[in-house]
């Protein structure tokens, strides 16, 4: 059993407000954690989204541009 806490979180850049966040499991990673995180938001209309290159995933692509929002990924 591992006494790492692993989290992926959902900030606002301005203010620096954790607005959701997520326990990363042990048999996980970020990656599978990454749509479940943005669904838990009310709105990501006119949002841009930011993220570590781990995230630079063709799945999480077309999430962002799939999703009726009108959100900018870097």
């Amino acid at each position: 059993m591992s006494s790492k806490i692993h989290q992926l979180a959902a900030c606002e850049h301005f203010s620096g407000l954790v607005l959701a966040q997520l326990d990363v499991g042990d048999k996980t990673d970020e990656i599978t954690c990454f749509q479940p995180l943005l669904e838990t938001l009310a709105d990501l209309a006119g949002a841009v989204v930011t993220s570590d290159a781990m995230h630079t995933q063709r799945q999480h692509a077309s999430y962002l541009l799939g999703s009726d929002n009108q959100v900018g990924s870097c």
